[in-house]
């Protein structure tokens, strides 16, 4: 069944050459709705995989006291990969070629993070 989140994940992956899926997860890396060019299996692996390790990354950094944890860019020789805080609860993550335009990318997944925590209300 699709949700509203759906089109929002579904423009942010067709309005960047390159995007391979975007996924938005809960607290415990389950997916809420996702849009992906790849295979919807390893999409959702690969969100639940990130989500737990941004959740320790959100434990870790607020142990050292930096604050909230936005963004989380991991570049790897054969992927990019792209986490965004939408609200205390919820990510949204981008999967990307090597290739694709990280700026656009950041730029994109900001706004798509805002109309998805709209979305929520």
């Amino acid at each position: 069944m699709s949700s509203g989140f759906r089109p929002i994940l579904e423009q942010l992956v067709t309005a960047l050459p390159g995007a391979r899926g975007a996924i938005f997860l809960d607290w415990e890396g389950e997916a809420v709705d996702e849009h992906s060019v790849i295979d919807r299996t390893d999409l959702q692996i690969l969100g639940a995989q990130w989500g737990v390790i941004y959740q320790q990354s959100v434990a870790a950094l607020t142990k050292l006291g930096l604050g909230d944890l936005e963004e989380l860019v991991l570049r790897f020789a054969r992927d990019q990969v792209v986490l965004r805080r939408v609200t205390e609860g919820y990510l949204v993550l981008l999967a990307l070629e090597p290739g694709a335009n990280l700026g656009r990318a950041l730029h994109l997944l900001r706004r798509a993070g805002d109309e998805l925590r709209e979305e929520m209300r």
